[in-house]
């Protein structure tokens, strides 16, 4: 199909939740940025509750209404009805049916329960633990916001290299903290 007519739906509830984190934020700046720069992409981004920011162009925010618990399976069933071409999920775990016909992409942040085991609870370790083993069995690529990361899926899942591939964080250059500065104010420079 051509890529100006391809269907994209991703999983954007974390860029809509009103306290973010880490994931939250990641979550948050790539679906402006992305918007921003292809707004002509038809992409449907499933959130729980309406997003913060108006998307422009072919960009369509659809609310699958609470409960918070039942989002996930709402979700299979929407993506079952719109049988999108890719269904890209940024922040945490798959829905639980796949359209066959659609190529999946995740993204895995890092496995910090694997490395600090008392910051998380048992439920959430092995939660996370089956989210990264799903990703591997299910996922046609998983991107990672690190090399370590990547090496952590690639020795900790086995996941095949050609599989994963680092998207490093960016920058938002017009936010005036990154803007010019004096190199020798700084150790590391961006």
């Amino acid at each position: 199909m051509d890529q100006d007519h391809r269907i994209i739906a991703m999983d954007g509830s974390p860029a809509a939740k009103e306290q973010k984190t880490g994931v939250e934020w990641y979550v948050y700046h790539t679906l402006r940025a992305m918007n921003a720069l292809q707004p002509e992409l038809h992409v449907y981004v499933y959130t729980h509750q309406p997003l913060s920011f108006e998307l422009q162009g072919n960009w369509e925010n659809v609310v699958l209404k609470r409960p918070w618990y039942g989002w996930k399976r709402r979700w299979s069933r929407a993506l079952k009805q719109l049988q999108p071409d890719v269904i890209w999920v940024p922040g945490d775990g798959l829905p639980p049916s796949l359209p066959k016909s659609a190529k999946v992409v995740a993204t895995a942040h890092d496995i910090g329960w694997h490395y600090v085991p008392d910051t998380f609870s048992a439920n959430d370790r092995r939660r996370l633990e089956r989210i990264y083993r799903r990703y591997v069995c299910e996922c046609d690529h998983i991107m990672t916001v690190s090399e370590a990361t990547r090496q952590d899926v690639l020795e900790r899942f086995g996941a095949d290299p050609s599989q994963v591939t680092t998207v490093l964080l960016g920058l938002d250059n017009a936010d005036s903290r990154w803007r010019e500065r004096d190199a020798s104010d700084h150790d590391v420079l961006l």
